[in-house]
């Protein structure tokens, strides 16, 4: 396996108390990683710490396999960063900017490589407009294309998304994606964690500065799967669908009208259930498992470490 950024045993000490405690993850190679969790739970401060922006108490980071403090500035030519709000010259031009930041590069950059990351982000069409009249989405598209500059093989981005409008989230989360298509990890926070969910292939959970839960979000889909959930029934006769024998012995079963019903069952018996009440010849206008979110699973992890404190 290939990793990218290795994250181990992570602290941050602010006076007698720990902000960051013990956190430890991995990001692969050409993947999306998502540290999740409400504000305050220490996701910047974990990303400043890997970025070198602060001291770390204790803990190494490791990119590509070196450690970030022996090998400070080959590890920092690997990363690009935006940690939270990109910051321009709002009297330039995005291409100003981005002109102005590749002298400043360690790396030679061309020409040719500053037209390509305009590319990538797709903003042709104003990269010669004053950044001033930029909207939200197209500074963080900036910020992006900046980051990308010295071409690193890994994208940090702490709450990306922050301030966007629905399109210009959905933009951002296609981009990202093509980019991790390319091979580019990333590495991003956020405590939306429906928007998580739409780009993340695999996610940790930060609470109070401890890392409680890293999965896939295919691991966590099929894990729902495998869960009983709600389902609401529309059919031409609900007395007719209660004798069935998938749903008369499903649990929680309540007939609410003539042709409607609910109980529980696992996702993946809906095929059966379809199955027989077609085969009966009952007519079916709604089946409607209630499907778990990275949200609702967020909820259950912490309660169960409360509990488990309890």
């Amino acid at each position: 396996m290939s990793y990218i950024l290795e994250v181990q045993g992570l602290k941050k000490k602010i006076g007698k108390r720990y902000i960051v405690n013990d956190v430890n993850f991995r990001v692969e190679a050409g993947e999306i990683f998502g540290l999740l969790g409400p504000n305050g739970a220490g996701k910047t401060t974990i990303i400043r710490m890997i970025t070198g922006l602060i001291n770390k108490t204790e803990g190494n980071v490791l990119i590509k396999g070196s450690s970030a403090d022996t090998n400070f500035k080959e590890s920092m030519n690997e990363l690009g960063a935006i940690v939270e709000n990109p910051e321009f010259y709002k009297f330039m031009t995005g291409y100003a900017n981005l002109k102005h930041y590749a002298r400043m590069s360690v790396k030679p950059i061309t020409e040719e490589r500053i037209k390509e990351v305009i590319r990538l982000v797709k903003l042709e069409n104003a990269i010669h407009q004053k950044v001033k009249t930029y909207s939200l989405g197209m500074r963080q598209r900036l910020g992006v294309a900046q980051a990308l500059l010295h071409e690193p093989s890994l994208l940090i981005l702490d709450e990306p998304t922050n301030g966007l409008d629905p399109q210009g989230m959905k933009e951002l989360r296609d981009y990202l994606k093509e980019l991790a298509k390319s091979g580019t990890s990333i590495l991003v926070s956020s405590h939306m964690l429906g928007e998580m969910q739409l780009m993340c292939d695999r996610f940790a959970i930060i609470e109070k500065g401890e890392l409680t839960h890293v999965a896939s979000m295919e691991d966590t889909d099929r894990e729902a799967a495998e869960e009983l959930r709600e389902v609401k029934l529309v059919v031409s006769s609900a007395a007719e669908a209660s004798v069935l024998p998938v749903i008369a012995s499903a649990e929680n079963l309540r007939v609410a009208d003539e042709q409607t019903l609910t109980f529980m069952a696992k996702y993946d018996s809906m095929p059966e259930i379809i199955k027989q009440l077609a085969g009966s010849g009952i007519l079916v206008y709604e089946l409607t498992p209630a499907k778990k979110s990275l949200e609702d699973r967020f909820l259950e992890l912490t309660r169960q470490k409360e509990e488990a404190v309890l």
